[in-house]
């Protein structure tokens, strides 16, 4: 079974990583798929500056966005893997990994940073819930 753990560097994603961890505990045998989603950059956004160095940067950001998650999961001794995507809609991107990378479930914080930043339930959870094939756990 695998878990796919949206996060950002929030205290609302590091719950749900902790969530997950549990899970995986109590249920043997689970894999957690971690996810950072930063925003793609467009020609106006970067102003047709480099573009490889821009995507590097988003690249590195959702890296260091990760890097709690990955403490947890591996004090915890949870399997897991990472990955960070550029994508214009996060919940849309989210609910596309999910089912790409053939996941069972997806927990998720309520809040977040970043690209996430102050949006409460009915935003970026609640469009995660409509669009994914999987059960979605949402985390306090």
């Amino acid at each position: 079974m695998k878990v796919l753990v949206p996060v950002d560097g929030s205290d609302h994603a590091e719950r749900a990583v902790r969530f997950a961890a549990q899970l995986v505990r109590d249920a043997k045998g689970l894999h957690v798929l971690l996810l950072n989603v930063q925003p793609a950059p467009s020609d106006v956004d970067t102003l047709h500056m480099a573009q490889k160095a821009i995507v590097e940067h988003l690249r590195s950001r959702g890296e260091d966005a990760i890097g709690p998650a990955r403490k947890i999961l591996a004090d915890a001794g949870v399997a897991h893997d990472a990955r960070v995507e550029l994508a214009e809609e996060p919940a849309v991107e989210i609910a596309r990994i999910a089912g790409e990378a053939k996941c069972d479930q997806i927990v998720m914080g309520t809040r977040g940073l970043g690209a996430l930043a102050g949006l409460a339930l009915g935003s970026v959870a609640t469009k995660v819930v409509h669009l994914s094939d999987v059960p979605v756990t949402l985390v306090r």
